[in-house]
């Protein structure tokens, strides 16, 4: 299987198994050597294969061609980046920003708080460079911190790590805050989604109380955390609350309109993502018109080209192929896992 998709949008189009998401798959093994869909190595090969591999070229707005190989045996794995091989595949996700949405993306809204962090962090990781160090040690101190405070026993060391939790978390927070009020300011002008579902707005609650230091907190909650035998307060209680006209999204709205939403959070992300970094994330869509009704199929269509962002589209219904016509815009066509550009 090899294309050279557009740009802009790309449309695949495809009955059920077919090969559709396997295309998808293809792209989000280039960014994490990981596949979207399962860990098993023999879901990801052909019947009695025993290896498999990916490869594929970036191309930034300066015109820096990049290429990335992926080769995976049950046991093995090597990965490539501009023909040297790399050793960890975190190389690979800080080489292109990729955001997918699948069947299980509905739990940004439906799911517990650890999901929304995660979409928020995994967006803040890509435009602040200290960020991720910020995430480590805030991670280590507070597992430093829970071990402490399992034993129940007071111990002097526990000065030490509220401070280096405190400061670690702090910058943790100022991070996420920075692109949930980016996020706020894209959405506050959105139109398209508006007619959707409504002005939407995100809610952040940073996980301790207003008003206060983490490091104030930490030290003022003591005797809880000791019964407690874990730390109650910091980044990793933080909640990203979805809303719309001051009610939670979770609440009042049906499949079609959660999925517009997740669509837009993705593809503004999109937006922040590109205005502070010189390549433009890619973003993926399975199954697309699955859940959105013909105006909200057209309306989510136009969020997506508006992103600038390089889209990849799968789904079954051929009716949304013809919505494809823009001059950037390449459609697919995929069967028994054979991909044809339609012309």
């Amino acid at each position: 299987m090899e294309i050279t998709p557009s740009p802009a949008l790309n449309l695949i189009w495809g009955a059920n198994g077919s090969g559709k998401t396997t295309l998808l798959e293809a792209v989000h093994l280039l960014n994490s050597a990981k596949s979207f869909r399962s860990s098993g190595f023999k879901d990801l090969v052909s019947h009695q294969e025993l290896l498999f591999g990916v490869s594929g070229q970036l191309s930034d707005r300066e015109g820096q061609v990049r290429s990335i190989r992926i080769q995976k045996t049950e046991k093995t794995s090597r990965i490539e980046v501009d023909s040297q091989a790399v050793t960890s595949a975190a190389t690979l996700a800080t080489t292109f920003p990729l955001l997918l949405v699948d069947p299980h993306s509905f739990g940004i809204v439906e799911g517990g708080p650890r999901i929304r962090r995660s979409l928020i962090d995994r967006a803040v990781f890509h435009v602040e460079p200290d960020f991720i160090a910020a995430a480590k040690t805030y991670l280590n101190g507070l597992a430093q911190r829970n071990a402490l405070l399992k034993t129940r026993q007071r111990s002097p060391q526990l000065d030490y790590w509220n401070h280096e939790v405190a400061s670690s978390g702090e910058r943790v927070h100022e991070a996420r805050l920075r692109c949930v009020r980016f996020l706020n300011e894209m959405l506050a002008t959105e139109e398209v989604l508006e007619q959707i579902v409504g002005r939407i707005s995100l809610k952040y609650r940073q996980g301790w109380r207003e008003g206060s230091s983490l490091l104030e907190t930490l030290e003022r909650q003591g005797v809880a955390e000791w019964q407690a035998g874990q730390t109650l307060s910091g980044p990793h209680k933080a909640e990203l609350i979805i809303q719309t006209q001051g009610e939670s999204l979770a609440r009042i709205a049906s499949r079609g309109q959660i999925k517009a939403v997740v669509i837009k959070l993705m593809a503004t992300l999109c937006d922040y993502i590109h205005t502070r970094r010189t390549i433009r994330p890619i973003l993926m869509v399975d199954d697309f018109g699955a859940e959105l009704d013909d105006l909200m199929l057209g309306l989510t269509l136009k969020m997506v080209r508006d992103t600038g962002a390089q889209a990849f589209l799968t789904t079954i219904h051929s009716q949304l192929a013809k919505k494809v016509g823009a001059d950037d815009d390449a459609l697919f066509h995929v069967e028994h896992g054979e991909v044809s550009p339609v012309l």
